[in-house]
């Protein structure tokens, strides 16, 4: 196995493994494009010998059936059909990082004041950075 894909399919062959990475190797495979520091990449490195560097492959397809062909698609599903769910995580995400602690249940109250300001202003990164440091989450942690 040569590509990140390839090495994802071997693994999944395990039905322990694949239980969960049907779920989730769909939504790394459209970030393949991507190297670790974020730089865009059309082929994976070059290997040892003179084999040439494997092309990647970001296509994939949500549990859902909705398919994409690389970052682009993803990007215009998640905004089509995503948004508000991928706000609402990212809100989650987001407290988690700055307060150093996971997000429970109760918390929900303040993400969802969180989130309608966010969605109000156009879902702006900078509303969701401010109001997410407003927060009660924030200030009491």
């Amino acid at each position: 196995a040569t590509t990140i894909r390839e090495r994802l399919a071997k693994h999944r062959t395990d039905p322990a493994c694949n239980e969960c990475h049907r779920k989730i190797d769909p939504l790394g495979f459209s970030l393949e494009s991507f190297d670790p520091v974020g730089r865009w990449r059309p082929t994976y490195a070059k290997p040892k010998g003179n084999a040439p560097a494997p092309k990647i492959d970001s296509s994939g397809e949500f549990t859902s059936g909705e398919t994409y062909t690389g970052f682009s698609d993803f990007k215009r599903i998640l905004l089509a059909n995503r948004t508000d769910a991928f706000t609402r995580h990212l809100i989650r995400q987001f407290l988690s990082y700055a307060t150093g602690r996971h997000m429970q249940p109760l918390d929900d109250v303040v993400v969802d004041e969180i989130f309608e300001a966010v969605k109000k202003d156009g879902y702006g990164l900078r509303t969701l950075i401010v109001e997410s440091i407003a927060s009660d989450i924030f200030r009491s942690r």
